[in-house]
């Protein structure tokens, strides 16, 4: 069905595979297992013609057909659950539209013996004929036990597709996949968004953010007690507003993976606000107790600073994308740097 010869993918002189050669044969189940940043989902852009390989090839028979579930799905949010799955049916909806259209001509028209009429009950034929096959005549039905195969219940047809979250709507592009019938599936991570890693990953997220938070709560605790002791009254408070500042993408950072995984919007909100409120009170506790907290202050900032640099390369620039996340991080870490200087 498909072959691979001596594929190799290079980025900046670096290889991200060198040299594969594989088969992909008729009724295969292949599982593409590594770490995050290994080229898994490179792999499968290669295969689909998305992403063109440094060296190497990939040939495909002629009737060979692919349908391709990415991580980044593009569900539209201006339609219902229903219509963005009967979106599947792009080529019999348009053989429909022009079933009626022929239709309409032949019946208004009288020239019976003639070379175009003659034509048009040719198209029309081949049209019916074609819609017949693709299944056009089960439409309805397909949509309807597909959807309600996948966990929809019928009152979520006329929903729309904004209301659901990130997992369900993986479902959507999931349905109309298994709708077009392609013969070959390539699903990226859609194990790994309803098992067990996708929670793992998420749970050492929330985990390293919530920890980063403590310490931070606690200098800003402490730099308000010892402000209260004749210190500046000013530096707390910048220390205040400059750590408040970057706990909005700290936030979103815990946010969206919890949405992205099926919860909902107020479940995803809400474990973000809660990754952050352990800095009021642990802010609190230190301002109780501040003059056994002093001597510890260093050792517990560098500890929330290096949990955040390991979940942000371990999950969050791998989850980015390549080059767009690193971008970003180095955009944030100067932003913050500034910020810093700037507030002092």
């Amino acid at each position: 069905m498909i072959s691979v010869d001596n594929l190799t993918v290079s980025f900046g002189g670096w290889d991200l595979f060198k040299d594969i050669s594989f088969l992909i044969n008729p009724k295969d189940r292949i599982g593409l297992v590594g770490k995050n940043g290994a080229g898994k989902s490179t792999m499968l852009k290669v295969l689909t013609g998305e992403q063109p390989p440094s060296s190497g090839g990939v040939s495909r028979n002629g009737d060979c057909t692919i349908g391709y579930l990415p991580q980044q799905m593009k569900v539209a949010d201006t339609t219902t659950l229903y219509a963005e799955t009967e979106a599947a049916f792009g080529e019999v909806i348009d053989l429909e539209k022009e079933i009626a259209h022929l239709t309409e001509q032949i019946t208004v028209r009288t020239d019976y013996e003639s070379k175009e009429y003659e034509t048009l009950l040719h198209r029309l034929n081949d049209c019916n004929d074609r819609f017949q096959i693709l299944g056009g005549l089960n439409r309805e039905a397909e949509i309807e036990k597909t959807l309600l195969g996948l966990g929809f219940k019928r009152s979520d047809f006329t929903r729309a597709t904004s209301e659901f979250s990130g997992g369900w709507r993986m479902r959507i592009e999931l349905a109309k996949l298994l709708l077009r019938r392609p013969s070959l599936f390539l699903l990226d991570e859609l194990v790994r968004r309803r098992g067990g890693g996708e929670v793992h990953s998420d749970f050492l997220l929330l985990s390293a953010i919530t920890l980063h938070n403590i310490p931070e709560g606690m200098a800003v605790g402490l730099a308000f007690a010892l402000a209260a002791d004749g210190e500046s009254l000013a530096g707390a408070f910048a220390l205040a507003l400059g750590i408040g500042v970057q706990n909005f993408p700290e936030g979103a950072a815990v946010a969206l993976p919890v949405y992205q995984s099926g919860k909902s919007k107020r479940r995803a909100f809400w474990t973000g606000v809660l990754s952050g409120a352990v800095e009021p009170l642990f802010g609190a506790l230190v301002v109780l107790a501040a003059a056994g907290i002093h001597a510890l202050m260093p050792w517990l900032l560098s500890f929330a600073a290096g949990a955040m640099l390991y979940v942000v390369a371990e999950e969050l620039l791998p989850r980015a994308g390549g080059r767009r996340g690193t971008c970003g991080f180095l955009v944030g870490f100067l932003l913050m740097m500034i910020l810093d200087v700037a507030l002092g």
